[in-house]
């Protein structure tokens, strides 16, 4: 997260999506390229907080016909007030 908030400019915004865990601790999973984790959703925007964004929405989608697990996605913004 603090990689992403150093390169992004001023007011810059990153949407962060990835498999939800339905608040189970992040959770490793086997993936067919390499091993993923599930994330907690607020797990996660608590992390990006920390790093220095401001949360600007958050979704979550069930999973469809032949997913495994449900989508989190986090809409966050640069907190221009942190140096």
């Amino acid at each position: 997260m603090a990689e992403f908030r150093r390169v992004l400019t001023p007011g810059g915004h990153i949407l962060a999506a990835f498999f939800e865990s339905e608040s189970e601790p992040v959770t490793v999973f086997d993936h067919k390229v390499t091993p993923a984790y599930r994330w907690p959703i607020g797990d996660l925007a608590t992390l990006a907080v920390e790093a220095g964004f401001i949360e600007v929405g958050r979704m979550l989608r069930g999973s469809r016909e032949g997913e495994r697990f449900r989508r989190g996605h986090l809409l966050m913004r640069k907190n221009e007030q942190l140096r």
